[in-house]
């Protein structure tokens, strides 16, 4: 099975300032995130914001140049830093989704306005097997759960992304009743969505962690 880990939190963000906070807090309170901080070897300077870039779109080219200038477009906006909206928040509510970016991407989040689903490239399996794998993530949630004032999160299985619900604008309350309807409850151990086949293994539901 080819999945990687995920959880979803709800968050407490509601403007410009409070995003642009937790960038700040995240790359420099190693107070408050010490395994995120660990985790990423300390280069927490590179967490950033995917902004959806302006870039202007030419017609009536050949396509072959209308790939380069396209290309060129992206690498000046990039450059510029210009972008399609003012501030994170705007885009924020404006496209139902947000992305933040961590060093090597070993962390990433995306954000709508209500709750976030973080990501890694460690595998799902590694997260459910390797207890010290397992025991870093768990912290990291726990980090965050802090952060956002909430005492839970959820961990899912590759049968079900959040990643719909996000860009769907869904709240924590509407994607729990779409987990319920689903998978029913939530198993009672993180061990428990694990199920050994005979020559192979597959995974099934989700669990809610409470700190």
């Amino acid at each position: 099975m080819g999945s990687n880990f995920s959880a979803v939190i709800e968050h407490n963000l509601r403007n410009k300032n409070s995003l642009e906070k937790f960038l700040e807090d995240l790359i420099s309170r190693t107070d408050l995130f010490p395994t995120i901080h660990k985790l990423t070897n300390h280069e927490n300077d590179q967490w950033e914001w995917i902004r959806e870039l302006d870039i202007p779109i030419s017609f009536g080219i050949q396509m072959t140049s209308w790939v380069k200038d396209l290309k060129r477009k992206v690498e000046e906006a990039k450059l510029q830093k210009r972008y399609k909206y003012s501030n994170v928040w705007e885009e924020l509510i404006s496209e139902d989704r947000l992305e933040l970016s961590g060093p090597d991407s070993i962390l990433e989040m995306k954000f709508n306005i209500h709750i976030l689903e973080l990501y890694s490239y460690i595998r799902w399996r590694s997260f459910l097997m390797d207890m010290e794998t397992q025991s870093i993530l768990r912290n990291v949630c726990k980090e965050l759960c802090s952060y956002f004032d909430t005492n839970y999160c959820i961990y899912m299985s590759d049968e079900f992304c959040a990643t719909d619900s996000i860009y769907e604008g869904k709240s924590m309350s509407q994607y729990r009743e779409e987990l319920m309807r689903r998978f029913g409850q939530s198993k009672q151990t993180i061990d428990d969505m694990y199920i050994k086949l005979e020559d192979s293994w597959t995974t099934e539901g989700y669990f809610i962690e409470y700190f």
